[in-house]
């Protein structure tokens, strides 16, 4: 009887430590590449709505700390920059949450 208890007891205590571990695991990982420039295309596309395509945007590396740079040029000949950090974040943004020229 003691054996159960004791298994009723750090069994669901285990299993949140091997799930919580599993979650950190997943945090830790860096995004993909493709992951990252499709993310921040369709970001674009949905910020500038009409006319927007993601074929509009082009990824080029950076040099530490950019990893890479999403480059997309509207027809209308608006053009937005988004350097991206290695894990993923958007890095010297304005709040539009973009760094826009043209």
């Amino acid at each position: 009887m003691p054996r159960l208890t004791s298994v009723l007891l750090w069994g669901p205590f285990a299993l949140l430590v091997f799930g919580a571990g599993i979650f950190g695991y997943r945090l830790g990982q860096l995004p993909d590449e493709t992951e990252t420039i499709l993310h921040y295309a369709e970001r674009y596309v949905a910020a500038r709505g009409r006319g927007a395509t993601l074929t509009d945007c082009v990824a080029r590396g950076g040099e530490d700390p950019v990893w890479i740079t999403v480059v997309c040029t509207h027809p209308e000949g608006d053009i937005t920059v988004m350097p991206v950090g290695r894990r993923g974040q958007l890095l010297g943004a304005d709040d539009s949450g973009f760094a826009t020229s043209g």
